[in-house]
C-alpha cells in the first residue's frame, strides 16, 4: 500500500513534464514563426529543423521548414519539407503553390509546371490564379527551344 503514493508522484512528475515539452515545442514553434517574419532565416531554419527530428509527421513544422530553407537558399531541402506536407496532406494548396515556385527556382520548369497546373486545377483565388499565370509564361520564355525575330523593311528611290 505504501507503493501507491509514490506511484501516484510518478504519474503526476510525468504529466507535469509531458504539458512542459508541449509548451516548450510551441514556444520554439512560436520563436521559429518570429524569425522567419523578421528576415532571421537561418535561425528560423535551425529552430524547424530540430522540431522536425521530434515531430516529423507535423504539417505545421513541415511547412515552416520549407518556407525557412526556401529563404535560405537550400531549395532542395525547401522541396522535400513541401513533399512532405502535401503526402501528410494532399489538399495542402498552399504547400502544392510553394512546392511548384521552389521547382521554378531550382530551374525545374518540367516538375514546377506541373505543380502549378495542379493549382490552376483546383480554382484558386483570381490574385493566386494571375500570379501562377505569370510563372506560366515565365517557364513558356525559359524553355522554348526557337525564338524567331524578325524585321522586313522596303523602300524605294526615284
Amino acid at each position: 500500500m505504501r507503493t501507491r503514493p509514490y506511484l501516484l508522484i510518478c504519474v503526476a512528475f510525468l504529466i507535469i513534464c509531458g504539458v512542459g515539452l508541449a509548451q516548450s515545442f510551441d514556444a520554439r514553434f512560436a520563436e521559429g514563426k518570429k524569425a522567419l517574419d523578421t528576415g532571421e532565416f537561418n535561425k528560423a531554419y535551425d529552430i524547424f529543423s530540430a522540431l522536425f527530428k521530434e515531430q516529423p509527421d507535423n504539417e505545421k513544422v513541415n511547412s515552416a521548414m520549407g518556407q525557412a530553407a526556401f529563404e535560405c537558399g537550400k531549395l532542395s531541402h525547401a522541396a522535400m519539407a513541401y513533399e512532405r506536407v502535401l503526402i501528410l496532406n494532399p489538399k495542402n494548396d498552399r504547400a502544392r503553390l510553394e512546392l511548384a515556385r521552389t521547382f521554378f527556382a531550382m530551374e525545374q520548369y518540367d516538375l514546377a509546371e506541373e505543380y502549378f497546373k495542379d493549382v490552376l486545377d483546383r480554382e484558386p483565388p483570381r490574385l493566386v490564379r494571375q500570379n501562377v499565370e505569370q510563372f506560366m509564361a515565365h517557364i513558356r520564355t525559359k524553355t522554348r527551344a526557337w525564338d524567331f525575330w524578325g524585321r522586313l523593311d522596303l523602300g524605294g528611290f526615284n
